[in-house]
C-alpha cells in the first residue's frame, strides 16, 4: 500500500495508519466558513437602485396602527418624518 508521499509499505501497522488518514479526511468537513456573508452577495450590477418615490409608495401601503419592530419606529413616523426620512431609507435601501 502507498501513503500520501507515494512511499510503499507492507508493514501492518503502517497500512492502518494509512487507512485511518485516509477515511479521516475523506469524512472531514471541508467546506470554508465565509467570513463575511454581507459581502458575499449574488451579482446585482443589472438591478436598478430604488427610487424615492418608490419607497414613499410602500410606505403608503403598509397597513395603519401596525405594532412597531425592534426599532419602534412605525411607517407612520416615517411619513411624517417628510423627505430627510425618505432620503436615508431610500440610501439604505439601495446600500443593501
Amino acid at each position: 500500500m502507498k501513503d500520501n508521499n507515494g512511499k510503499k509499505t507492507t508493514d501492518r501497522e503502517e497500512i492502518l495508519e494509512i487507512c485511518k488518514t485516509f477515511y479521516k479526511s475523506l469524512y472531514e468537513k471541508t467546506v470554508p466558513t465565509p467570513t463575511n456573508t454581507r459581502t458575499q452577495s449574488p451579482d446585482t450590477d443589472d438591478v436598478l437602485p430604488f427610487t424615492k418615490s418608490e419607497v414613499r409608495k410602500c410606505l403608503k401601503d403598509t397597513r395603519k396602527n401596525k405594532s412597531p419592530g425592534p426599532d419602534d419606529i412605525t411607517s407612520d413616523v416615517l411619513l411624517i418624518a417628510g423627505e430627510p426620512a425618505l432620503d436615508y431609507l431610500t440610501k439604505c435601501l439601495t446600500k443593501y
